[in-house]
Order: structure tokens, then C-alpha cells, then sequence
């Protein structure tokens, strides 16, 4: 037997074979490898297909509007992007609050689990794998919440406003029970993140303490005024300072006539003690009138000081009032006109989202696509001969004949006359 054969080169067909004659050649010579890995997949694909239970996707929408609620279009806020309200509504639909609430409200824990096939074959996997240690023992709850979590799908409606919440399982009824719900959990959540309740009973507690430091403030200002008798300050500052200047007007004529009569009489002259007794009293009466006016003063400057405290009181009053009555028109408003609104509820879906007629086809297309593939690799790696250019090459003798293939009887006989011969 020749040896020589194991070192050929891989297999290369004829340059001048047109495509289509390789093709042919290929298909023909690996037939029974493609078509024997073609029924394996194709087998196993179709069995699995009618084993696993059809999948049901439900699906409803919600309005996602850029303001804060419709009927506080006014309260428009540019920096808020719609993509970042777009996010910001995904990740709280696909939160665990919402979806815990969610699995709490149906009572999933007490559903019954699933009697299919492949489902019970999941739970005695499981089973083995939690016997093992291999995974963690996880109590039904949170198995459910992680389960949905998985099954949910949230996603965005290109250019435009709409939200969409899917999710896909083998109950069609359970799927759009689960979207309804965590629909409605997601606008309670979002009702809670976003909710002004409370706000306006704090507004009003502060709106009726400003008004009571106003008053206070206000009654601290008359008062003040009753006692210090500043009822006219203006008329008497202009009182005090005419009556100042004429004091010291008659100090002044008082002063020299003093002078001159100290010119011509003695200390002790009744005229000079009179005169001294008259200018000691208009200096007390203008000590007493600076003293006043200074009083005057000082009282005007705390009275200023007071009028502004009243002023920021007063303002501080308003502007409470203005937010206690945005606060309470927000809180009594409808909790479905916010600025997110349910558009469509789900509802239990008529069929599958695909029909096992399209999924026996596209595995039948894959079983066929990977039979080729596989026999392509082993035809990439067969190096034994095909045809007669290849032994020429390899031996470098001529080929007189070539038989690509010869019946298993008539080979054994030929090995038998061979074995015969070289006894002989």
C-alpha cells in the first residue's frame, strides 16, 4: 500500500472549474455528512421548538411629556431635555420598587408554578444545582421579582413622546397582567417622586406664621410710636429746630448784653444777676431742645429700622400666601394630569408573537446553513486525494486509471487476491 498519500497537500479543485461545477462537486462529494448533520439540527430544532412553551408578548404606552403636568404648561422649564425625561421614566418603570410592588399587588408568591415540561425540568435543574451549593437559595419573592425584572422590557418610541412597557411569557394572561400593573405602579411611583402632598400644609404653616410676625411687627411699630409720641416727626424736627434757633438767638443777645453791663456795674448789680439767671435758663432750655431733637433722631433712625423689618414681613407674608395657593391648586388637581399618561393598556394577546410555521423554517434555514458550514471545514481539512492530478503530484509517476469509487465487495475481493498472491 502506498504510503505517499498522507502528505498531500489540501484539497484544491481545478482553477478552470467554473463556480457552480465546484459547488456541485463539493455538495455531492460531502452529501451525506451535510445531509446527516442537516436532520440532527433540524431534529433537535424541531423538538425543542414544540417543547418549549410560545411566548406572548403584551405591551401598553404611556405619554411622557417634557413639563411637569399638562395644566402647568407655564411652568416650563428649558434646561429639562426630553431625553433625560425619556431616561428618567425608563429607570424608574424598570426599577425593583415598582417591580416588587408590582409582584406584591398580583400575589405572585401564592401563583401555583407552571406544569409544563420544560418547566418542570428548570425547577429539577434548579433544585440540583441549589442541592449542590452551586447556586444560591433565593426565597420566592425575590425569584420573581428577579424573573420579571428579566422579562421586562421598557423602551422608547423613536421621535416622539411615548413610553413602551413589554413583557414576553408563556401565559398570556399573567403578561398583561404583569405590564398593566407595573404600569400602574410606575405612575404611582412616579406620583410619589414628583408629588407635591404635604407641600402645601407646609406652605400654609408658614404662611400663617409670617403673617402673625407681620402683625407683630406692625403692632410693635405703633406701639412704639404711641410712646415716643412720633406722630409728626417731620413737623417736630422743624419745631425743634426753630425753637433751638431761637433760643440760641436770645442766648446770643442775652450773652451781650451781659457783657455790656459787666462794663458798667459790678457782679453784684441787680441788672447783672438778672441777666446771668435769664442766660443760664435759655441754656438749659437749648440743652433741653438738642436733647430732643437728638431723641428725635434716634427714634426716626429705629423707626426706619422697624418699617424695614415690617416691609420684609410683609413680603415674606406674600410670597408664602402665593406658594401655599400654587401648592394647594397642585395638590387638589386630577393625579391622572400629571405629565405622564397612560395611552393604552395592555391587553391579553390572541397569539404568539411568532408562529411555530416561521420558527420550524428559520431553524430549518440554520440546520441547513451550519450542515454546509460544517462540511466545508471538513472539507478544508480532508487531505486525502481526489482526483488524479492530486496522485500524479504526490508520487510523480503518471496515472493510467481512476475509479472514484469502488463497491465494498468488490474492494474486499481484491484485497483477498492480493493477500493470495503475495502468499504465493
Amino acid at each position: 500500500m502506498n504510503t505517499h498519500w498522507a502528505s498531500v497537500a489540501p484539497v484544491v479543485l481545478d482553477v478552470g472549474t467554473p463556480s457552480r461545477a465546484k459547488a456541485w462537486i463539493f455538495l455531492f462529494r460531502r452529501r451525506y455528512m451535510i445531509l446527516g448533520v442537516f436532520l440532527a439540527l433540524f431534529t433537535a430544532a424541531t423538538a425543542l421548538i414544540y417543547l418549549v412553551p410560545q411566548t406572548y408578548t403584551a405591551k401598553s404606552s404611556l405619554l411622557v411629556e417634557r413639563t411637569r403636568s399638562p395644566i402647568m404648561r407655564t411652568d416650563y422649564s428649558p434646561g429639562l431635555e426630553m431625553n433625560e425625561v425619556m431616561n428618567t421614566a425608563r429607570g424608574i418603570a424598570s426599577s425593583r420598587s415598582v417591580i416588587s410592588a408590582a409582584v406584591d399587588s398580583l400575589k405572585l408568591t401564592e401563583r401555583p408554578p407552571s406544569n409544563t415540561l420544560f418547566a418542570s425540568l428548570l425547577r429539577g435543574v434548579d433544585a440540583i444545582l441549589r442541592t449542590l451549593g452551586l447556586v444560591p437559595e433565593v426565597n420566592p419573592r425575590d425569584r420573581w421579582i428577579e424573573s420579571v425584572t428579566k422579562w421586562l422590557t421598557v423602551t422608547p418610541v423613536v421621535n416622539s413622546n411615548i413610553l413602551t412597557i413589554s413583557i414576553s411569557h408563556d401565559d398570556p394572561q399573567l403578561a398583561a397582567d404583569l405590564v398593566n400593573e407595573i404600569t400602574n405602579q410606575y405612575i404611582k411611583q412616579h406620583l410619589k417622586i414628583y408629588s407635591t402632598r404635604g407641600l402645601a400644609e407646609f406652605y400654609r404653616d408658614q404662611k400663617d406664621l409670617a403673617e402673625k410676625e407681620y402683625h407683630a411687627a406692625r403692632q410693635r411699630i405703633i406701639d412704639f410710636k404711641k410712646n415716643a409720641s412720633l406722630y409728626a416727626i417731620s413737623a417736630s424736627r422743624d419745631e425743634y429746630a426753630r425753637e433751638l434757633s431761637t433760643l440760641r438767638g436770645q442766648l446770643l443777645t442775652s450773652t451781650n448784653d451781659l457783657n455790656r453791663l459787666t462794663r458798667r456795674y459790678d457782679a453784684q448789680h441787680p441788672e447783672v444777676v438778672v441777666l446771668r439767671d435769664t442766660i443760664s435758663a435759655v441754656e438749659a432750655r437749648v440743652q433741653e431742645t438738642e436733647a430732643k431733637l437728638q431723641r428725635l433722631e434716634r427714634d426716626e433712625a429705629t423707626l426706619t429700622d422697624m418699617e424695614l423689618q415690617l416691609d420684609t414681613r410683609r413680603k415674606t407674608y406674600i410670597d408664602y400666601s402665593n406658594k401655599y395657593s400654587e401648592a394647594a391648586i397642585s395638590e387638589h388637581a386630577d393625579p391622572d394630569v400629571v405629565n405622564v399618561r397612560q395611552v393604552e393598556q395592555a391587553v391579553v394577546p390572541p397569539q404568539p408573537w411568532i408562529a411555530r410555521l416561521f420558527l420550524i423554517i428559520g431553524a430549518m434555514i440554520a440546520s441547513l446553513a451550519i450542515a454546509i458550514g460544517v462540511g466545508l471545514l471538513r472539507d478544508y481539512f480532508d487531505d486525502r486525494p481526489t482526483g488524479p492530478e492530486n496522485v500524479e503530484s504526490a508520487l510523480g509517476v503518471p496515472v493510467l486509471g481512476w475509479l472514484e469509487r469502488l463497491p465494498a465487495t468488490k474492494l474486499r475481493s481484491i484485497y483477498v487476491e492480493s493477500d493470495i498472491r503475495r502468499i504465493e
